[in-house]
């Protein structure tokens, strides 16, 4: 008669080592939730300032969530490149962002808001027309997310997991859509305007591949001013997480702000093959008394979350008001 072999308590140990390594694989590459981006951003400190003077600096950070799928678009750190454009506007005393505030404009604006100096003074009203329908059609997208939220609130109990997070993303969509009715009424005002007209305007464009490593500190970047002059310059700060991009660009060559305007920044980022930018964000900022670009509190969070207009997570705009004005003259 054969022997039937007990049970041994120990074979649960490999088999529950098994359950956490597949556990931990699907966390690993879970989708993007409110709670894995707070945890991204810790990858710089947000003292760093937009400088612009003769021998200043300028540098803004962006993150990209390296390996997320954004618009159906995917990429990795070792085979993306992404190009980023930025352009600087002064338009009288008729802001498009009201500085007193200085709320990060989270939605996407597609192109809209991606002005050209040949564009803002020859067609500005056009500009503010084609936004005001951009801002029009977010409000759409917003206004049905407040009613997704409100709906599952009413339905869940405080204790319900995911309720805190839902609380929390429909309080964002909140500032959001208040956030949109304050440059909805600027631009309003800019459309009404009989003189509205920019000051002046460079646009240039930064490109920066994203490389094997953690950290872009010294990743080369290429300046290539509206006027077709291109340099080589260094990131300036050390970027620890993962996929992330800190791009350092130089001082205006072309503009030269006064002290107390309004300067605003648009930006984006393009995938190569990608029919249109993944992300694109617009912030104000006041020019100082030192010719530095003096970003507020946004009244968020240091770390500000950009989102597109779709809903993605587009990575984060790190913003602070500045002590001092570090690599200004």
């Amino acid at each position: 008669m054969k022997h039937i072999k007990r049970f041994s308590p120990l074979f649960i140990i490999p088999a529950l080592a098994v359950l956490l390594a597949v556990a931990s694989l699907v966390y690993a590459y879970r989708p993007y939730s409110r709670d894995s981006m707070s945890r991204c951003t810790a990858f710089v400190k947000s003292s760093d300032v937009l400088c612009v003077s003769a021998d200043g600096c300028r540098t803004v950070y962006f993150s990209n969530t390296d390996g997320a799928s954004m618009q159906g678009l995917s990429f990795s750190r070792s085979e993306a490149e992404t190009s980023s454009v930025f352009t600087a506007v002064w338009v009288n005393d008729n802001p498009f962002y009201p500085s007193s505030r200085g709320k990060l404009i989270a939605p996407d604006f597609h192109s809209s808001l991606f002005i050209s100096a040949d564009s803002i003074n020859s067609n500005l009203h056009a500009v503010v027309d084609s936004t005001l329908a951009d801002i029009d059609d977010t409000f759409v997208f917003l206004e049905k997310k407040q009613k997704e939220f409100a709906y599952y609130l009413e339905r869940h109990d405080v204790k319900d997991e995911g309720f805190n997070n839902i609380a929390s993303l429909n309080a964002d969509n909140d500032r959001y859509m208040e956030a949109l009715s304050e440059i909805r009424t600027e631009l309003v005002k800019i459309k009404n305007s009989s003189n509205a007209s920019a000051k002046a305007v460079q646009t240039f464009r930064v490109y920066t591949a994203m490389n094997e490593k953690d950290s872009l500190a010294s990743q080369l970047c290429t300046y290539e001013s509206s006027d077709g002059v291109s340099m080589s310059l260094r990131t300036l700060v050390d970027a620890p997480m993962s996929g992330a991009v800190s791009i350092s660009l130089p001082p205006f060559d072309i503009v030269s702000p006064d002290s107390g305007d309004v300067v605003f920044l648009s930006g984006y980022y393009s995938v190569p093959r990608a029919d249109e930018p993944f992300s694109s964000v617009l912030a104000s900022a006041r020019v100082t008394s030192q010719g530095c670009v003096d970003f507020p509190q946004f009244g968020m969070t240091d770390f500000s979350p950009v989102f597109t207009s779709t809903g993605f997570f587009a990575g984060f705009l790190i913003s602070d008001s500045i002590v001092g004005c570090r690599g200004c003259k």
